[in-house]
């Protein structure tokens, strides 16, 4: 499989890893798929995947800024009063947070151990509040033209990664 892959994309381990990490909307999947075809594939793949999820927060304070002053905008066209607060994830906050303090702060591996599978079941916990909340009902009325969205815009992505690891990798 690792042949046929490589022969038909032209990417070598390293190359694999960067599109597996750029184009994998998952970390446990980048991880998966990156480990499968070596150590340099996974270190790219792991790279490539925590610089996208770094990435997060500057893009949502400028998505966050825009939908706001668009708001704005749109409520003085309206002669309304406009919203006054900028909306912040800040979960991004915790994560950037963590990052700085795993990095520079010498924590033995235990408490590291510890603390990721705190994360899982903290993790599992927020997925099973996802999964009660769901309304199938919505999903099969509404699902066709967001699943399309997503196989689009995942095929783009997909593209883009593969062109950008030809192209500096």
């Amino acid at each position: 499989m690792k042949s046929a892959l490589n022969h038909f994309f032209g990417l070598t381990d390293p190359q694999f890893g960067i599109v597996a990490g750029g184009s994998l909307h998952e970390i446990a999947h980048a991880v998966a798929a990156g480990g499968a075809f070596g150590e340099a594939s996974l270190d790219n793949a792991l790279i490539m995947k925590l610089s996208r999820v770094l990435l997060l927060a500057p893009v949502a304070l400028i998505v966050g800024y825009w939908y706001q002053r668009r708001l704005v905008r749109e409520s003085i066209e309206e002669h309304e009063q406009a919203p006054k607060k900028l909306p912040i994830p800040w979960f991004l906050g915790g994560f950037i947070l963590t990052s700085i303090l795993g990095t520079f702060l010498p924590l033995s591996a235990g408490l590291i151990d510890g603390l990721v599978q705190a994360a899982y079941i903290f993790l599992g916990m927020a997925m099973a509040a996802l999964g009660i909340s769901v309304n199938f009902k919505v999903i099969f009325k509404r699902g066709g033209a967001v699943f399309g969205a997503a196989v689009i815009s995942s095929t783009c992505l997909l593209i883009f990664m593969i062109i950008m690891s030809k192209l500096f990798f």
